[in-house]
């Protein structure tokens, strides 16, 4: 095993770890109080599943451009996931920038 595939194998041990304790409290105060939270449970569960195949992906394929490609397609699909949450504040950054 190279340094390369070690680093990497901490990297997802400790993704995975973030993962289990990050989700599973997450979980329990969802099912038990009944709490209206199925759509930010997707979000964060396709988070993850992005970044393990963002890792994936930039291992497989070493190079500069397509960390750079992974790195702002996550930051696209997650921005695009997230648009009912992030158009509001965004119309309120750009209406600050406006009216100067």
């Amino acid at each position: 095993m190279g340094p390369e595939l070690g680093m990497m194998a901490a990297a997802i041990g400790y993704l995975i770890g973030c993962i289990i304790s990050s989700t599973v409290p997450l979980i329990i105060v969802w099912v038990h109080d009944r709490m209206p939270w199925t759509g930010v449970m997707i979000r964060i569960l396709t988070g993850y599943a992005l970044t393990l195949l963002c890792l994936w992906l930039t291992y497989r394929y070493d190079s500069l451009l397509v960390t750079i490609g992974v790195t702002l397609a996550f930051l696209l699909i997650w921005c695009a996931m997230s648009w009912r949450d992030l158009a509001p504040r965004l119309r309120m950054v750009t209406g600050r920038f406006s009216k100067k």
